[in-house]
Parts: structure tokens; C-alpha cells; sequence
């Protein structure tokens, strides 16, 4: 089985499901991912707040993350950290939307 399990396999997938998202608080600006989809909610439920780091993952990892509370804002931060977005330019995760991130073992980098 291992041997199995250790050969490189390419191919495409007809469905990719991800488990059910578990939700995460941002505590000083920072969320550690534990598996490929969070959703994200404001520190002590402010009114808004910045997503700055992503703790956790591993290189290839894919991030599904959305909003917890449409109420709230949250702005995922583009270079404050260890988040990269392609047009240098903040995201706010809104209310019916999503973002997509890659890590690349060293940046969680937003995928437009």
C-alpha cells in the first residue's frame, strides 16, 4: 500500500468536495487554517476586521475561505504578512463570495 500511495499519479478530478467548513476567529490579525475550508469571523464580533496571517497549511495546500457573519467585514490583507494577492490590493470577503488561496510553502497566495 505504501508503495502505492508514494507513486506520483496525475489525472483530473471529476468532483472535488471539501469537508464542511469549520469557522475561525481572527485573534490579532491571524487565523490558523487546520484544514482546506474555513469560514472567517471577526475578532470579539467587531464590526470589521483584517485578516493579515495564515498560520498553519502546507505547501500546495489549497484555502476555501468565506464569511461567517454577512453582518461583519472582514478584509483579507494583501503583503502584511504571509498573504499574497495578485493586484496588490486588499480583499473583503463579502457575504455570498469566497477567495481561494495557494500556499506555496513559504505565502498563501490569492487565486483570482
Amino acid at each position: 500500500m505504501e508503495e502505492f500511495l508514494a507513486r506520483p499519479r496525475t489525472g483530473r478530478f471529476k468532483t472535488l468536495q471539501l469537508e464542511p467548513s469549520i469557522e475561525l476567529t481572527i485573534a490579532a490579525g491571524a487565523v490558523t487554517a487546520t484544514q482546506s475550508a474555513h469560514s472567517i469571523d471577526t475578532e470579539a464580533d467587531a464590526a470589521a476586521d483584517e485578516l493579515t496571517t495564515i498560520s498553519g497549511g502546507v505547501a500546495g495546500q489549497l484555502l476555501l475561505l468565506t464569511a461567517a457573519n454577512a453582518g461583519r467585514v472582514v478584509t483579507v490583507k494583501h503583503g502584511a504578512d504571509n498573504i499574497r494577492i495578485p493586484t496588490a490590493a486588499d480583499h473583503v470577503l463579502s457575504a455570498d463570495g469566497c477567495c481561494l488561496l495557494f500556499f506555496n510553502g513559504v505565502n498563501w497566495l490569492l487565486q483570482q
